[in-house]
């Protein structure tokens, strides 16, 4: 049995939409496998998720067994910390100014 890649998965799972539809969204068989490639599709999408967060899982564990705390946190930050500083908004960099812009911005959004 061949395994589908994900992409695979939504073109047959959003391609198995048409058919159904033209045919008035009957629950026989069309639906039926409308259902199946659906759930195979979402499945891999959860399979995925739950394997990228066991591998940052498995790194900080590895990490921290074998005592290197470089290791570890360098894992850690990759994982949790954000690696993108936004240092202008709208053309100014100075803190106080951002958030003087940022305040009223809210201010008028609150308003209206």
């Amino acid at each position: 049995m061949k395994v589908l890649i994900h992409t695979e998965l939504y073109y047959i799972s959003t391609d198995s939409d048409e058919p159904w539809k033209a045919a008035g969204k009957p629950r026989e068989q069309l639906f039926s496998k409308r259902q199946s490639y659906r759930a195979q599709y979402r499945a891999r999408i959860r399979k995925k998720e739950s394997q990228e967060t066991e591998s940052y899982t498995n790194d900080l564990y590895e990490a921290f067994l074998s005592k290197s705390n470089t290791a570890f946190w360098r894992c850690w930050r990759s994982q949790f910390e954000s690696h993108s500083k936004c240092s202008q908004v709208d053309g100014c960099v100075d803190p106080d100014v951002i958030v003087n812009r940022y305040a009223c911005h809210f201010q008028k959004s609150i308003l209206v």
